[in-house]
């Protein structure tokens, strides 16, 4: 995978975010948005009750199994350069993912 942004940019250098709440649905991964890129990545905050949220790189990501993605289990930061590229599922209906990517 190749990236087109410099690996380290300065803290000024972050010319634009984005944030929202994010439904992923059940059984097929869903991304945020279309084209957004990113310079520094996205942070995702998941809101887990009994819901199994996981994220991964393409809309074949599952909950388990041969393409079960990293489970979320509370925030984490995924260094990516664009938006589209991180696709979130849910085993049921109703999980919601805040974020905020820049």
């Amino acid at each position: 995978m190749s990236f087109n942004r410099s690996k380290f940019g300065t803290v000024s250098s972050q010319p634009k975010f984005t944030t929202g709440q994010f439904n992923p649905p059940a059984s097929v991964g869903a991304t945020f948005s279309s084209h957004f890129p990113l310079n520094s990545g996205v942070r995702l905050n998941p809101d887990v009750g009994s819901q199994i949220i996981a994220v991964g790189h393409n809309s074949s990501v599952g909950t388990s199994g041969d393409n079960g993605g990293f489970l979320l289990e509370g925030e984490v930061f995924i260094d990516v350069d664009d938006l589209e590229k991180v696709f979130v599922v849910a085993d049921t209906a109703g999980a919601t993912v805040s974020y905020i990517a820049s």
